[in-house]
């Protein structure tokens, strides 16, 4: 781990807001737990939420590329990402380049806290072609809190127009999950989108990339009531025990158990919910 927290402060991450102040490990230290992996160990994953917001990157990267180690790294930022570090990721032998810029319009980014200009992605994805890199992964969300149909529109052609700039030979492929409000963030409050609104934006996306030719793209959409689930969880309180006994011990569809306990997914998930009223994980300490 080589850094804890997050400068950034995009309203719909936990990270950035149960995990402050940022602070980051001594390189020294970094270098000497590497020294200390287990012989048979071909790889090293360094952990943090900005890898490249570590002053010292640089020198812990040059060390991994040293040892002959592969190096695995989590998604990048693109404000803090340049041509040296990059160059350096491939060195440790980095075939991924993952970066998260989660939506393309300019409203939704302010929005949702990610101010980032849309021209860096344009750049950084040629930077990571002339690197050498194999693919490049992008994070997007989709049902986010005013989300219309050009939000999505402008996010196909972002994807068509990163595609352009890359070379052939690198892949792109684009992960579409939906926005789910998570306890402790600013979005907290925010409802969810309903699993038709969701659908019907992965399917505008795909077809908005479907007609790409050559090397295309691959988009890679997770299922539906898995998100919602996932949500269920993240939002709901004490009822949920019940639920998650059923779906664990008795082998039943964990969304089929809800209304059983008393659990309304519509209220729960799709409305906004007060921001002075309580909610049940208030009583959790979350400082990290």
């Amino acid at each position: 781990e080589v850094a804890r927290g997050c400068r950034w402060g995009c309203r719909f991450c936990l990270v950035c807001s149960i995990n402050r102040p940022y602070r980051t490990a001594d390189a020294g230290r970094v270098i000497e737990l590497i020294g200390q992996r287990p012989e048979t160990a071909g790889s090293v994953g360094l952990v943090g939420a900005n890898l490249c917001d570590h002053p010292e990157l640089e020198r812990i990267l040059s060390h991994v590329a040293g040892t002959g180690l592969q190096l695995g790294a989590s998604s990048l930022r693109l404000e803090t990402l340049d041509e040296r570090i990059l160059q350096l990721l491939r060195a440790c032998k980095v075939r991924t380049v993952t970066l998260a810029p989660e939506a393309a319009a300019t409203g939704l980014l302010a929005s949702i806290g990610k101010r980032c200009d849309p021209e860096l992605l344009a750049g950084t994805a040629r930077l990571v072609g002339k690197a050498g890199f194999e693919q490049l992964k992008l994070y997007y969300m989709v049902g986010l809190p005013g989300e219309e149909a050009p939000d999505r529109q402008a996010l196909v052609e972002q994807v068509r127009e990163i595609r352009a700039v890359l070379p052939d030979r690198v892949g792109l492929k684009v992960s579409i999950n939906p926005f789910i409000p998570k306890p402790q963030t600013r979005m907290q409050d925010e409802p969810m989108a309903g699993a038709s609104s969701i659908k019907a934006a992965i399917r505008q996306v795909r077809r908005g990339l479907a007609d790409l030719k050559g090397p295309g793209v691959r988009l890679q959409a997770g299922a539906v009531a898995e998100s919602l689930a996932q949500a269920v969880i993240s939002q709901g309180d004490r009822r949920l025990a019940g639920a998650i006994e059923r779906a664990c011990l008795r082998g039943e569809r964990f969304l089929d158990t809800l209304a059983d306990v008393g659990v309304d997914t519509a209220e729960l998930l799709h409305r906004k919910r007060d921001p002075g009223g309580t909610h049940p994980w208030r009583v959790v300490e979350t400082k990290i």
